[in-house]
């Protein structure tokens, strides 16, 4: 019998995977450091306002002005 996948793969944040994955990309591309870097960035700033819950709510909406 397998173990299920949740004792496997611990419960790390998506966006710490990212992280990683961006350095990693830097480590391997160190030629190209700026571009990595700055790639790495935008695809964490654009999760964290798509998928990150705000206090006025999720997504884009929750960036809008303050009631």
């Amino acid at each position: 019998m397998r173990p299920p996948l949740r004792a496997i793969v611990p419960d790390i944040p998506i966006d710490f995977i990212l992280f990683a994955l961006t350095l990693l990309g830097v480590a391997l591309f160190h030629h190209h450091t700026l571009r990595v870097a700055l790639g790495g960035a935008t695809v964490i700033a654009v999760y964290k306002v798509l998928a990150s819950p705000f206090r006025e709510g999720p997504g884009l909406a929750g960036l809008g002005p303050r009631r």
